[in-house]
C-alpha cells in the first residue's frame, strides 16, 4: 500500500480496479467525486 496514510482505503480500492482495467475511466471518476463528496464533507 502507498500514500500518506490519510487516503480512505475504498478510494485505494477503486484506484486498483481501475489500474486493472475493472472500470472504465468514466467510471472511475464518477465514483472518486462521489467518494470525495462524502470523505471530505
Amino acid at each position: 500500500m502507498h500514500g500518506t496514510g490519510n487516503q480512505p482505503a475504498v478510494l485505494w480500492i477503486l484506484q486498483e480496479r481501475f489500474a486493472r482495467g475493472e472500470i472504465s475511466e468514466s467510471e472511475y471518476q464518477q465514483m472518486e467525486s462521489r467518494l470525495q463528496l462524502i470523505i471530505y464533507l
